[in-house]
């Protein structure tokens, strides 16, 4: 008796934020597992996939500050109750958007700034 299976295929992108400080203290953070909390390492709370300690203005920055997502094939952040949100400059605008308040998504070439952190975004 012949048997089906059916196999469930994941299309995971690779997202990259770059820093746009200078002198930051890690050049560049991966997203290969389709979402990651951006924060600051918390001994309560543990740490985050992508801890912004040492940057310049990381004192704004929450411990759960954000997450960024994969959602089919377009990713997405989402502040995750932050006290100094996040925001969105899209690629070849000058200004950042409004406050994140809801899932917003993100585009190779836009600029992200968690609280006073600021980061490019890039996909592979």
């Amino acid at each position: 008796t012949p048997t089906t299976t059916t196999t469930a295929v994941t299309n995971r992108a690779i997202a990259r934020l770059i820093p746009k400080h200078a002198g930051a203290p890690v050049p560049e953070f991966v997203i290969d597992k389709g979402s990651a909390i951006v924060g600051i390492f918390d001994p309560d709370t543990g740490p985050v996939e992508i801890d912004l300690e040492g940057f310049s203005g990381d004192e704004t920055v929450s411990r759960n500050h954000a997450e960024i997502y994969q959602e089919g094939a377009s990713w997405k952040v989402k502040d995750l109750g932050s006290t100094n949100g996040g925001f969105i400059k899209p690629a070849g605008q000058s200004r950042f958007a409004s406050r994140i308040t809801v899932p917003t998504a993100l585009e190779a070439g836009d600029e992200l700034a968690i609280a006073k952190v600021r980061l490019l975004f890039q996909t592979a």
